[in-house]
């Protein structure tokens, strides 16, 4: 598996205090900025390099590592600790979509309800997903999804018993 260098620095955006006060920016800080806070919805991709497969096919162990990751996403807090239930009004998922079929791969986007996030909060969730998609037979990318994807895919399913029998 292999991670995108900007994985987690090119995820949403950032409210920052720079000279000319508090400006919304994508990608890196300015020098001498300071981060107020992260913003937007984290949001990653996951495309499949080996083994080839047919145009909108995902293997199954890889949409499968997708879905435990999505579960355990709901637990991250804004700490970046996994704890078992986030206590009540501790920041984490909303909800977690994913993973969802898009042009680029898998797609897995969390809503944190406009809390925003933090760098460890992000860190976490790279851990998780790569983590999880370890444990699949194939080779992956993952990267932070272009905020232009369309994020209403469908979502990927697993194939039904009768299905794999086949």
């Amino acid at each position: 598996m292999t991670v995108a260098n900007d994985v987690v620095d090119a995820q949403g955006y950032k409210l920052a205090l720079t000279r000319d006060g508090v400006q919304e920016i994508q990608g890196d800080l300015p020098r001498g900025a300071d981060l107020l806070m992260w913003g937007g919805e984290p949001a990653f991709v996951v495309a499949v390099l080996e083994p080839a497969v047919a145009p909108g096919a995902v293997p199954e162990d890889v949409g499968l590592a997708l879905h435990r990751a999505v579960d355990r996403l709901y637990d991250v807090t804004r700490s970046g600790e996994e704890v078992d239930h986030p206590a009540l009004g501790e920041v984490s998922a909303e909800w977690v979509h994913g993973p969802a079929l898009t042009e680029l791969g898998l797609l897995v986007s969390v809503d944190l309800d406009g809390a925003g996030f933090s760098m460890a909060m992000l860190e976490t969730m790279v851990r998780i997903l790569t983590e999880e998609l370890a444990t699949a037979d194939a080779h992956t990318y993952l990267f932070a999804a272009p905020l232009d994807l369309d994020r209403h895919t469908p979502l990927w399913e697993p194939r039904t018993t009768s299905e794999r029998s086949e």
